[in-house]
């Protein structure tokens, strides 16, 4: 993964030039910031990064701000649903979307070069870089990593040190005087299932401080910012999260002024930390233009132009005739397609814009369209059987209207005996396969699906199964 990573990172004619003290050698302090999706930022963000630089220039110190990236992260294209990859099949890794545009009164003169990735975690970053600041010289790296090792597993609190340590050294050994100041991990609001992140978070952070004072020298010292004691979010509530953890407008200045108060304290970089307005703008969220529903080869297709700012769209829809109440979902992208129609029915919908749980633009009128799918029929004959530690599968191929297209067959499998699971796939293409890597003694809840050239067909419910043990009679 680092490699293929690697390989992403710009490199510029700076590569060459000699590592200097932290003024640099015009003067100009080369500042590195080094974080994950709270640093980069979605699309229509003004980001902390943007805030901790109005404070520079506030503060009149020359700042140039360096890395591989300039953007933040832009939004999906439209697009058809498409087939899942195939059970087993290695995918390829996902380059980082950083073409991502800012806020719109955002300064042209804002130094937008970073090193903030999304979903980054310091386990990978530190083996990044090394290249990364050949490429880029830094006198001074503001460092805020930490929450995706333990929020995805990748490590647990002494692991997560370990790893920002790491990063650390690699980071010397390109400039020995490479000034830090690294954020401690925030928290975030509750998640039913991850009773161990508070926890984690607050072990983390006690290492961290600890850590700190032996890791520092004269000749490259380290500060802490002390992120969490100043960034308004608990597991019982995060109202400068718009998700529960990710920054608002406010929560972006509570970062800066965070990283600020170190750089004033410790660096006796400027004379006073950054100033948390009373009023911030709030963000523009206007009606979806364009609005349209028609029938498609899928059931029904919503299409709409995209708002610039907009993380998501909320989606309102309900079938005629059937469930009087709307039901309400989100896509990513400015077009929603029915899932599992039924030919005839006719579905009313609408959308808005959304930047969050609570950040929502005004709702479009109600418009329907009558479904048609072209989709085809779930598989017949079903047969399931247990294994140690998973499952294997075999079907006949459907017969009827538009199985002439047939792309392949997905598989949806889901943990009933855990809280904090989902549905999970497994494609195939011929009429049998084999899950594995499941809990034994777990029941697992399974349907089958049919991909077509029109997309996914209405599930066929399977009995379900429990690794190791055996095929329960259906409920």
């Amino acid at each position: 993964m680092v490699a293929a990573v690697r390989d992403t990172i710009k490199t510029d004619s700076d590569s060459g030039v000699t590592v200097q003290g932290l003024a640099g050698r015009d003067a100009t302090l080369r500042v590195i910031i080094v974080g994950d999706s709270m640093s980069q930022g979605q699309q229509g963000d003004y980001t902390w990064r943007y805030r901790i630089w109005e404070w520079f220039v506030a503060q009149g110190i020359a700042v140039d701000f360096v890395g591989p990236y300039t953007g933040t992260v832009q939004p999906d294209p439209p697009a058809p649903p498409a087939p899942p990859p195939l059970y087993g099949q290695t995918t390829p890794s996902e380059q980082p979307k950083t073409s991502g545009g800012y806020a719109a009164d955002v300064s042209a003169d804002f130094d937008k070069d970073h090193f903030a990735v999304w979903g980054r975690a310091a386990a990978v970053d530190k083996g990044l870089i090394h290249d990364v600041l050949s490429a880029h010289p830094a006198d001074l790296m503001l460092l805020m990593l930490g929450f995706n090792d333990m929020g995805w597993f990748y490590s647990d609190a002494a692991g997560t040190l370990d790893n920002i340590h790491t990063l650390v050294a690699n980071s010397r050994a390109v400039n020995p005087n490479l000034k830090f100041a690294i954020a401690n991990v925030p928290q975030r609001s509750f998640i039913g299932g991850r009773e161990d992140l508070p926890i984690s978070t607050n072990i983390y952070n006690a290492l961290l401080r600890e850590a700190i004072p032996e890791w520092s020298t004269t000749d490259s010292p380290i500060h802490l910012v002390e992120l969490q004691e100043n960034y308004d979010c608990e597991p019982s509530a995060c109202p400068v999260g718009y998700d529960g953890l990710h920054p608002t407008a406010k929560g972006e200045y509570e970062i800066a002024y965070a990283f600020s108060l170190t750089l004033v304290n410790d660096f006796k970089l400027g004379s006073s930390p950054l100033s948390i307005p009373d009023d911030i703008p709030a963000r523009p969220l206007p009606v979806p233009s364009n609005f349209q529903v028609v029938s498609s080869a899928t059931g029904v297709t919503a299409t709409w132009d995209p708002v610039y700012g907009a993380y998501s769209y909320d989606v309102s829809s309900r079938i005629q005739g059937g469930i009087t109440d709307f039901s309400s979902g989100s896509v990513n992208s400015a077009r929603w397609d029915s899932t599992w129609p039924i030919d005839g029915w006719v579905y009313e919908v609408q959308v808005r814009a959304s930047a969050g749980n609570n950040i929502k633009g005004d709702w479009t009128t109600v418009l329907s369209a009558t479904a048609h799918p072209q989709t085809a029929a779930a598989p017949q004959n079903v047969l399931v059987g247990a294994t140690a530690t998973g499952f294997d599968i075999s079907w006949d191929p459907p017969t009827g209207a538009y199985t002439d297209s047939i792309v392949e067959y997905n598989v949806l499998y889901w943990d009933k005996s855990e809280d904090c699971t989902y549905i999970t796939e497994g494609a195939f293409t011929g009429t049998s396969g084999h899950i594995d890597g499941l809990n034994p003694g777990h029941y697992y809840f399974l349907a089958i699906e049919t991909w077509n050239a029109a997309g996914e067909g209405f599930p066929g419910m399977v009995t379900g199964v429990v690794p190791g043990a055996g095929t329960p009679s259906p409920p």
